[in-house]
């Protein structure tokens, strides 16, 4: 049996898209799912966050003798001379390399027939169109979540809104903050708008990072409350589970609304996803589903 191996990069909603378009590759092609989580170290602030969920793959951590991975760091490191988007090989991989060449889909994932290391952050559904249940059924987050989590989620009815605020490391790190950039309470202001207009808000669920910072955004605003879960999963599944959903320039909130599938879900998000500079140069064409609604 051929082998997907995939490199897992960044936080839980990056992770979720890179092991999404190992899963529908590795169904296509009727292959065994490793997840390589050789770039992610324990106790980092980007560490492995799959391993409570339904992913039917092995983990991969590379393990070489200290030899080869030096010869493979000075490969490398004299290829950058010659060509400034030289990556290293990942060590003991001997198959075909498929690294994403830019930002919005690549029809040559199609292409793919065989064992491939597939490298990338893949952020767009087309990746994994022809397996939503698929990843649907791994990414269930039931059973990751708390007890007052799911309690809490029993309670959120019609009219429901979750809406994800985002903002520490966009803010605490100057990449970051250049590249991703933060929303204004701008948009914010009229994605709530647009619902209301829908008479569709009747209770606001606001998630954040910065809880002190969203707690003064929406002081003004009588039908918002600040809720958190205990974990990471309770807020992605707390989102998920509000009738409609304001996100986040953000993975995580992204994820938080796909997971809704019920049709009448309304997901507004924001169409400049990126910096100015950034949304320059990456194309976000295919990043959203066709039915939700961008401002």
């Amino acid at each position: 049996m051929s082998v997907i191996r995939v490199q897992m990069l960044g936080g839980l909603g990056n992770q979720m898209f890179q092991a999404a378009a190992g899963i529908a590759l590795a169904q296509r092609l009727g292959a065994r799912l490793e997840l390589d989580t050789s770039r992610l170290r324990i106790g980092a602030a980007r560490r492995f966050g799959l391993g409570a969920l339904k992913v039917a793959a092995d983990t991969f951590s590379d393990k070489a003798h200290p030899f080869e991975r030096s010869f493979n760091k000075a490969i490398h490191k004299t290829a950058k001379i010659f060509h400034a988007s030289a990556q290293r090989r990942p060590t003991g991989w001997r198959g075909a390399i498929f690294t994403e060449p830019h930002h919005h889909f690549a029809a040559a994932f199609e292409e793919i027939s065989g064992a491939c290391y597939l490298r990338g952050y893949f952020q767009s559904p087309r990746y994994f169109n022809d397996a939503e249940d698929a990843v649907r059924n791994a990414f269930s987050l039931e059973g990751a979540v708390s007890r007052s989590a799911l309690a809490t989620a029993a309670t959120f009815g019609e009219g429901s809104v979750a809406l994800h605020v985002r903002r520490g490391d966009y803010l605490a790190h100057s990449k970051a903050n250049a590249f991703h950039g933060v929303l204004n309470a701008h948009y914010y202001e009229r994605a709530l708008e647009w619902l209301e207009a829908r008479d569709a808000v009747k209770n606001i669920y606001v998630f954040s990072d910065d809880a002190n910072y969203a707690r003064q955004m929406f002081a003004h605003h009588p039908k918002a409350q600040i809720i958190s879960g205990e974990s990471e999963f309770d807020d992605m599944f707390l989102m998920s589970k509000a009738r409609a959903h304001i996100i986040a320039n953000s993975t995580f909130s992204w994820w938080s609304a796909w997971l809704d599938a019920r049709p009448d879900s309304i997901v507004i998000a924001p169409q400049n996803w990126f910096a100015p500079n950034a949304m320059l140069t990456h194309d976000v064409r295919d990043l959203f589903p066709k039915n939700w609604i961008t401002l």
